[in-house]
């Protein structure tokens, strides 16, 4: 088993349209540049069904702050934001509640 390494957005575009290529060969693709069969397939099906967009490491960043890839990830960031701020309204509109006998609450 191949351990995985760090790729660049680059050779994960070469890596995936080489399998395209090569009728989806997984196994030998993934021996050839040295990452798991694993990665392979899923960088392969992600840019067989979104392009380059497919393979962009997206980890780490704000689901609000990322560019939507699909209209359905652009839902779905739409009403993760419309959350967020329904439910700061909320928050912010509650009465604040006084604790008798504990200091610093208000």
């Amino acid at each position: 088993m191949t351990k995985a390494r760090k790729t660049t957005q680059e050779e994960r575009v070469i890596i995936a349209k080489e399998c395209l290529a090569t009728d989806r060969d997984y196994g030998e693709i993934a021996e050839k540049y040295q990452v798991t069969y694993q990665q392979v397939y899923a960088w392969t099906n992600k840019f067989a069904e979104l392009g380059i967009s497919g393979v962009e490491d997206r980890r780490g960043k704000r689901i609000s702050q990322q560019e939507p890839r699909t209209e359905e990830e652009r839902l779905k960031i739409k009403r993760k934001i419309n959350v967020s701020h329904s439910s700061l309204k909320r928050y912010i509109g509650k009465p604040r509640i006084r604790v008798a006998g504990v200091s610093g609450m208000t």
